[in-house]
């Protein structure tokens, strides 16, 4: 849809239709055939948005800035998990549940609002003046970089896609063509090695935030609450900060060190897993309410550092159809919250439950496993330069 129709317009109807959906739903349990069709019509909604933000994002953004302002963008899923862990529970407790999804339904109304005024008018105007397509972008950071850059700007070679940089300026990505090589981005092993970073990385994420609440009570003996705001808000802040330093030190790879764009995204993509694995390893080990925190802080953090490298590394390879690899690697990661969670059930049951260190032990080396592995690919296939025109 973002890569036929626009990925601001896109963007811009999810929001209102998840908000509107939001600030609608019935105040009481009594309409549950109605709520589950409108929470599933908000589902939809919001899945649309990420792929249409990477679209935007994709045509705004010279491959030397794409680690900073993607992981910045991205980061504030995270500051508004914690503002929600923060604030949510005050609504609910005066207003009761139904005021929770008003206040995220408003604020998504308010923001909506900000993007029609400010950021729809911007889609398809490059920064440089350039016409905003991937293309004209990518020219303009050449010429902006000189010399000393341009050959890892460029990337290793020619691109598998072949044809010309294709003008355009459209908001839907130029080119003359919206028809979407389907088999070649998801048969192509760097968009295969994004796919399976994406679900690695998710799958630890799932595990780490929804079975925090029983690692603590269970293993530790305190409940999550009582550790207080600081201990409910603290991993998603620690995700926050390092998903832009992430972005940020993958950039000064480039421009400073002068590493070629693939380098660049596979050291911080393999730092970034390699250390989560070792704080998920931690984490069984923790024999304290603190020192548990302390590795669960660390698990998100480091992983957030990884998010400077498969998760930017869309735009790099198929800048035109950024939302769409986006849309394919999110898919993974979504599959990959639902299939953690239950297996880590099944291995605490397995292991006597989540009193027990070992099921712990055996799910969270699980989850570092499946991290290096993933790194471990992604580092063998990634690339930096465009495969896709």
């Amino acid at each position: 849809l973002a890569k036929k129709h626009g990925g601001g317009r896109v963007l811009a109807c999810a929001f209102a239709t998840w908000a509107t959906i939001s600030v609608l739903l019935p105040r009481d349990g009594s309409a549950v055939a109605v709520t589950c069709l409108l929470r599933l019509l908000s589902g939809v909604a919001q899945g649309v948005i990420i792929p249409s933000v990477h679209t935007v994002l994709a045509l705004w953004l010279a491959p030397h800035e794409r680690g900073t302002l993607t992981s910045l963008t991205t980061a504030g899923m995270y500051l508004g998990s914690a503002l929600a862990y923060a604030t949510l529970p005050t609504f609910a407790k005066h207003g009761g549940a139904g005021s929770v999804n008003r206040a995220c339904g408003f604020a998504g109304l308010v923001w909506l609002a900000l993007w029609v005024k400010v950021g729809l008018m911007s889609v398809g105007v490059d920064r440089r003046g350039t016409s905003g397509s991937a293309a004209d972008v990518e020219k303009a950071a050449e010429g902006d970089s000189g010399g000393e850059h341009k050959s890892h700007l460029n990337g290793a070679g020619g691109g598998a896609g072949g044809g010309g940089e294709g003008g355009g300026g459209s908001e839907t990505g130029g080119g003359n063509s919206s028809v979407v090589p389907w088999r070649a981005l998801v048969t192509a092993p760097p968009v295969m090695a994004i796919a399976l970073n994406n679900f690695t990385f998710h799958y630890s994420f799932y595990v780490v935030m929804n079975w925090l609440p029983t690692y603590f009570e269970q293993l530790l003996g305190i409940r999550l609450a009582d550790l207080g705001a600081v201990g409910k808000v603290l991993p998603y802040l620690s995700m926050f900060v390092a998903t832009i330093l992430g972005g940020v030190l993958g950039d000064k790879c480039i421009t400073r060190l002068g590493m070629s764009v693939a380098s660049s995204r596979k050291l911080v993509n393999s730092v970034g897993f390699a250390l989560g694995a070792a704080a998920l390893v931690g984490m069984p080990m923790a024999d304290a309410p603190d020192s548990g925190l302390m590795f669960a802080t660390l698990t998100l953090f480091f992983h957030g550092i990884a998010r400077g490298g498969f998760s930017v590394n869309h735009m790099d390879v198929a800048p035109r159809y950024a939302g769409v690899v986006m849309g394919i690697s999110n898919t993974c990661g979504t599959i990959a919250g639902i299939v953690g969670v239950s297996v880590t059930g099944m291995v605490l049951d397995a292991f006597g439950g989540g009193e027990h260190r070992s099921g712990w032990v055996a799910a969270l080396v699980l989850c570092a496993a499946l991290d290096v592995g993933g790194a471990l690919v992604f580092a063998g296939v990634a690339r930096g330069d465009r495969l896709f025109d």
